[in-house]
């Protein structure tokens, strides 16, 4: 009787610890890493605010609102064109040859257009379009063509033919206005803030030379303020956001997280929503991994903006095969 008893006792005790076992392993598969002070601390829960432009950036008679000139469309066609023909562009870009021009110019000109004037947003009605783990994509094509405005603005600076000259420079900083003020995505902030640094300072120059000492301090300390912005308040984030490193992917998985869900930022949101993407296949721990695909499916299917949807897509559909070629 006594054996028996002790026979229930123990597998009754095998049973106890083989449940315990299998409870602390489910958990263990399921539980997502904390955040960090790294979430609060660091500026990505909060919305940006980018430096404003100075007089002169833009044409004097930018109209208040697009309703005479659909921006979206002409910035659109600009990118058709380059499409057409990339290397044409991207050798302009490198030699500033007079025959790659005027494949160049019409697309230019596109932005000159377009150029001072409001904009709903070039990318809001086609997200995947910029919200992606794809280098090529239409916005850097139309950054692309924003470089080509500012380089053929230089030329003619060089060639002193100074208001057609601003005129590109112009064109190029509104478009880069544009860019930073949607920034659906990092990529889009950044190359809005390169189109209109190197625009304003090039502005600046020519404001020097024509006696306009006023207009040229104010470009070139927006041109310092723009640098100063993105070296404080962006760069150290999405360092933290896109990094391969392995010990910060771990120490901060739980700021993806969080920040995917919370930021008041929609740029961070994403950013975040497309690292855990990644996390899929990166993470060091299993709760994050498994996380991270359940929370970007959730994300997917229920968030109410169609910018965070599309990241949250993105991220969901990201394959191991795809991650390993990023």
């Amino acid at each position: 009787m006594w054996g028996n008893s002790l026979g229930w006792g123990i597998s009754a005790l095998i049973v106890a610890v083989t449940v315990g076992s299998l409870v602390w392993v489910s958990r263990m598969l399921s539980q997502i890493s904390d955040p960090t002070p790294f979430s609060t601390t660091s500026g990505a829960a909060d919305a940006l605010a980018i430096p404003a432009p100075p007089d002169g950036a833009l044409p004097d008679d930018s109209p208040s609102n697009s309703g005479a000139v659909d921006t979206v469309a002409l910035y659109h066609q600009a990118i058709d064109l380059y499409q057409k023909d990339p290397i044409s562009f991207d050798r302009f870009l490198a030699q500033h040859d007079a025959g790659d021009f005027k494949v160049v110019a019409p697309a230019v000109d596109l932005l000159r257009q377009a150029a001072g004037k409001n904009s709903l947003g070039i990318f809001a009605a086609t997200p995947e379009e910029a919200v992606n783990y794809d280098p090529n994509t239409p916005l850097k094509e139309l950054k692309a063509v924003g470089d080509c405005a500012n380089e053929a603005g230089l030329v003619k600076k060089v060639a002193n033919d100074k208001d057609e000259a601003i005129t590109d420079f112009q064109a190029a900083f509104s478009l880069g206005q544009r860019l930073a003020d949607e920034r659906l995505c990092y990529a889009e902030l950044s190359d809005g803030i390169g189109l209109m640094d190197g625009a304003a300072i090039e502005m600046a120059d020519i404001a020097k030379d024509n006696g306009d000492q006023t207009k040229a301090d104010a470009l070139n300390q927006f041109a310092v303020a723009l640098s100063d912005f993105s070296n404080h308040k962006l760069v150290p984030i999405q360092t933290v956001l896109s990094s391969i490193d392995q010990p910060t992917i771990e120490q901060h998985a739980g700021d993806l997280f969080w920040l995917a869900q919370n930021s008041k930022e929609r740029m961070w949101r994403v950013q975040s929503i497309l690292a855990l993407g990644r996390l899929k296949y990166n993470a060091g721990h299993p709760g994050d991994n498994r996380g991270a695909a359940r929370v970007t499916t959730e994300i997917a299917g229920t968030d109410p903006d169609p910018v965070i949807k599309t990241a949250a897509k993105q991220a969901s559909d990201l394959t191991e095969d795809q991650y390993g070629r990023l």
